[in-house]
């Protein structure tokens, strides 16, 4: 699932969330944490990182704003890892629609990076 993730947030990157300031962002990590007994997920969260760099043409100091985002997944309560393992399993996980809710992984990026 995670390669899949990275994938398809590259390939729209470009176009959406890596225009502007930040137009380097990387997907690094995508975790849940998860009930061992019941397969409910109780929170879900993709971290990104980005850079945006400054030359300074009289001196060449080079000077780095970096940053990171830590995107709260919009799980809904009781969702099991199962349902949202199959609802990410298509070609376009960011725009899967997440078990239990009327939302995507897109959507919720949106409101976070």
């Amino acid at each position: 699932m995670g390669a899949s993730l990275k994938q398809n947030f590259d390939d729209i990157c470009g176009d959406t969330f890596c225009e502007g300031e930040y137009s380097n962002i990387e997907s690094l990590r995508f975790r849940c944490s998860v009930n061992a007994l019941t397969g409910r997920i109780g929170l879900c969260v993709w971290v990104f990182a980005a850079s945006n760099e400054e030359i300074d043409p009289a001196t060449g100091a080079v000077t780095v704003d970096a940053r990171t985002w830590a995107c709260q997944v919009p799980v809904a309560p009781r969702a099991t890892i199962q349902e949202f393992l199959t609802a990410l399993a298509g070609p376009a996980p960011l725009y899967a629609t997440l078990p239990r809710t009327q939302t995507t992984l897109y959507e919720g990026l949106g409101n976070c990076l």
